[in-house]
């Protein structure tokens, strides 16, 4: 389309002169009639050709804009009918994870640990290393050991294990997170899609 552009830009050049030869051409007309010899003879016609072409080129390349506009269109309307399947599945997967019983011990374990006043060691302390997956002697603090192993924490019904309930507790944040992600990669082409529409309003009307 580079060639389009340049020869628009040559045209438009060229009609301010065009004008006024043609405005020249006018005058003598006016002024002397169509019986004498008119030395601009022809410049309205040279200035039409100009204005002309110089409009079929515009609409050329809004043509070929509106054309890979389109195409984007589709392409987006495809990607955002993919991408809410994947954000449906996600959503799906997060109901299903959270409704185990693990995690919704683990949901209700913060409001436990506050009217205990154990609140920010469970918070800050607990749940990034519970989450993580590593082992106990990998970034457990030992207030947060509380949670593992005491009576007490067992008796208020906060206390964990290290192995079915947390895995269901870290599927829970990873199924969380990927609808996070899903979310997100969706909204993206959502705003693509709407940006696109605001820069070519005609695409609203397209079929």
């Amino acid at each position: 389309m580079t060639h389009l552009t340049e020869r628009l830009t040559e045209v438009e050049r060229q009609i301010p002169d065009a004008q006024k030869l043609a405005d020249a051409e006018a005058s003598w007309l006016l002024a002397n009639g169509a019986s004498g010899g008119n030395p601009w003879s022809g410049a309205s016609k040279r200035r039409d050709d100009l204005v002309s072409e110089a409009r079929d080129i515009r609409h050329r390349i809004k043509g070929h804009e509106l054309t890979a506009a389109h195409d984007e269109l589709r392409r987006l309307d495809t990607e955002l009918a993919r991408l809410q399947l994947e954000r449906d599945a996600a959503d799906r997967e997060v109901r299903e994870r959270v409704a185990h019983p693990a995690v919704q011990k683990y949901l209700g374990a913060g409001s436990i640990c506050r009217r205990h006043g154990w609140g920010h060691t469970f918070a800050s302390l607990f749940m990034p290393w519970y989450e993580s997956g590593r082992p106990r002697y990998s970034g457990l603090s030992e207030q947060a050991v509380f949670f593992l192993d005491s009576p007490d924490a067992k008796n208020a019904g906060v206390q964990f294990n290290v192995t079915t309930e947390r895995e269901a507790v870290i599927a829970w944040n990873e199924a969380r997170n990927r609808a996070n992600l899903a979310m997100m990669a969706w909204n993206g082409a959502a705003d693509r899609r709407q940006r696109l529409l605001r820069e070519n309003p005609e695409l609203k009307s397209a079929s």
